[in-house]
């Protein structure tokens, strides 16, 4: 079996065409496929449905669960449809778990390849303001943190402020498990705002961990930055994640878009130990 590794901003992934089914995603196999030692890895696996015309991307996690949508996987998907399966139209409507979403796609002067997604509408938890605010919920897990609860299609706990590195390798996986707070488990958002309006973001992604981006994430922290007037909205703000820039644009009634790269690595064939292991399970 083909595949091809691509990533967006350094969150990468395996895109397998799986048109015809060939592709069974049962969690173990998928969990295998990502391992970066016995598989061929990756921080989950995009798979094509439906048609060129028509498509539809599931997305799976490393750890082998099923994701509702991907910021970074949707701009790498709607690229190798255009540079490997003849996509013409711009923007492309791709159907996600998470709904329908419209990509715009083209090459910026230095060959760079582009996405802008546009991203729907953020839900935040007025709730999860007041909770973090009072340093309530899983809050108290860290003495003065604070978080917002935003749905950007996926679910995600925003913190704002300068936390070491060792204070938010100690906290993201706290937040990975589900809990009275997080019912379906959630991602953990970790932004600074810098003086210059630069937002920097490390997020701990749930079935995944500590990824060098997120666009969903990204998305999430904006519309919660958006949300309690730390930053303008309808203006195309600057997000830097440890492996790349997502430029964030969030409008007052929360609607987003997400401009970034995407990119692919190489293309490999699956070999037969890894295939048989999956026909096996």
């Amino acid at each position: 079996m083909e595949f091809l590794k691509v990533h967006g901003a350094g969150n990468d992934f395996v895109f397998l065409d799986n048109r015809q089914g060939q592709f069974q995603p049962d969690p173990e196999v998928v969990a295998l496929w990502c391992h970066r030692s016995f598989g061929i890895g990756a921080d989950g696996i995009l798979l094509f449905e439906g048609t060129v015309a028509q498509p539809r991307m599931l997305i799976y996690n490393s750890d082998g669960s099923r994701a509702a949508m991907c910021g970074n996987g949707i701009r790498c998907f709607v690229m190798e449809l255009a540079t490997r399966f003849g996509l013409e139209a711009s923007p492309v409507r791709v159907e996600t778990d998470s709904g329908p979403l419209d990509c715009a796609w083209g090459r910026d002067p230095d060959g760079v390849f582009r996405v802008t997604v546009d991203m729907g509408r953020a839900r935040v938890d007025r709730e999860g303001l007041r909770l973090g605010l009072l340093n309530l919920g899983v809050s108290t897990c860290h003495a003065g943190l604070t978080g917002i609860r935003v749905n950007t299609g996926n679910p995600h706990f925003v913190i704002f402020g300068q936390l070491s590195r060792e204070e938010r390798r100690t906290l993201g996986p706290l937040f990975a498990p589900r809990s009275p707070a997080f019912p379906d488990s959630v991602n953990a958002e970790f932004a600074w705002l810098r003086p210059d309006g630069v937002v920097e973001l490390e997020v701990h992604e749930r079935g995944a961990g500590f990824t060098l981006a997120c666009g969903t994430g990204a998305c999430a922290t904006v519309a919660a930055a958006v949300e309690r007037r730390l930053l303008a909205p309808g203006v195309e703000h600057r997000v830097e994640l440890p492996g790349g820039v997502l430029f964030i644009t969030v409008g007052a009634d929360l609607s987003m878009k997400m401009r970034g790269p995407a990119e692919e690595t190489y293309a490999g064939i699956v070999s037969k130990s890894l295939l048989e292991f999956s026909k096996k399970s």
